[in-house]
């Protein structure tokens, strides 16, 4: 998996991958304004992406989606996770959005074309 902060609505094009689109990350640590990334040993039954299949331009959107619907009113840390391989898309690659601040947290996931695949939204 590769996480990247959410960008406060920059856009977010193939550009932001350059450099990294050809190695796998896994993220240590993750604060909204910084990312430690650590590079992740791949065995074969690893799925892999090509990050410009993604569809970038849809990211804010489906940031205002989660803000709207999966119960996180004000989130003090927002991210995505690029999974390759999500199991519960049936291994195809999707972008997970997560919402979280003291109480707990969210995500929705999402097509690489940014269709909303499914919503997890923080329990009542």
């Amino acid at each position: 998996m590769w996480w990247m902060p959410y960008s406060g609505g920059r856009r977010l094009g193939p550009g932001a991958v350059t450099g990294i689109a050809a190695t796998v990350f896994t993220v240590a640590a993750l604060l909204v304004s910084a990312v430690v990334v650590l590079p992740k040993v791949l065995n074969d039954s690893d799925g892999r992406v090509k990050l410009r299949s993604f569809d970038w331009e849809a990211i804010p959107g489906l940031f205002r989606t989660a803000r709207r619907t999966l119960g996180v009113p004000k989130p003090t840390r927002r991210y995505l996770i690029v999974d390759p391989a999500w199991v519960f898309a049936n291994d195809q690659p999707v972008v997970l959005v997560y919402l979280t601040d003291a109480y707990g947290g969210a995500y929705l996931a999402a097509s690489m074309s940014g269709k909303v695949l499914k919503k997890v939204p923080r329990s009542s």
